[in-house]
């Protein structure tokens, strides 16, 4: 049943980069504060004007001891994208978003600095996808691409996800608060902070 705090794919494939970085940083605070896990353990830019050499956001390596946790599993590396073009599915578009231009060989030299560091410590690669819902078959078919990719540079065992709208809705859901901010609906007849403050009370 929908409420005043449901939000759907279509607010996810409708943000802009600017506000879904925002909108995953403030999540991953969420869970942090909930798991006790610091904040400095965790690092996200919100500038997305600047490289990141393929990663936006990265969980510290000894953030948390388990790997149960999904989103604040230690030494993990996210790769955000918004819009219906980002499609993981199809190889050329992976190719392309880990090493360039098509023309660009599948070599470590012509990989991202951060995907690189990411696969050299062992890191777990995410790519988060604001703009599709992955099918199982599209699930599948993205992840043996990054893995294929990740091979041919060097690191057969890489370990991989795609993220889409559903896994987001779902990690989305136990807060409120962030709900209302993508639908839009955060100011509840009062000022942000009282609105945000108020959702938030609401997820506890």
């Amino acid at each position: 049943m929908n409420s005043y705090f449901s939000i759907s794919e279509d607010h996810l494939g409708t943000l802009i980069p600017s506000v879904a970085v925002e909108v995953f940083r403030d999540l991953l605070w969420a869970e942090a504060r909930r798991k006790g896990v610091p904040i400095s353990k965790i690092r996200i830019s919100c500038d997305i004007t600047t490289p990141d050499g393929g990663v936006d956001a990265w969980i510290e390596e000894n953030a948390l001891n388990t790997d149960a946790d999904l989103l604040l599993a230690g030494n993990t590396h996210y790769q955000i994208k918004t819009g219906d073009n980002t499609k993981p599915w199809r190889k050329a578009w992976v190719k392309k978003e880990l090493f360039g231009p098509t023309r660009r060989k599948t070599t470590a030299e012509n990989l991202g600095s951060a995907v690189l560091d990411c696969l050299k410590t062992n890191g777990k690669y995410i790519l988060v996808s604001f703009g599709c819902d992955l099918t199982k078959p599209q699930l599948k078919s993205a992840k043996d691409h990054f893995r294929f990719c990740f091979a041919q540079c060097g690191f057969p065992d890489a370990k991989v996800d795609v993220w889409g709208q559903t896994q987001l809705l779902g990690f989305l859901s136990a807060y409120p608060s962030l709900c209302l901010k993508i639908a839009n609906r955060d100011s509840l007849g009062c000022n942000r902070s009282s609105a945000m403050q108020r959702a938030t009370n609401l997820s506890v």
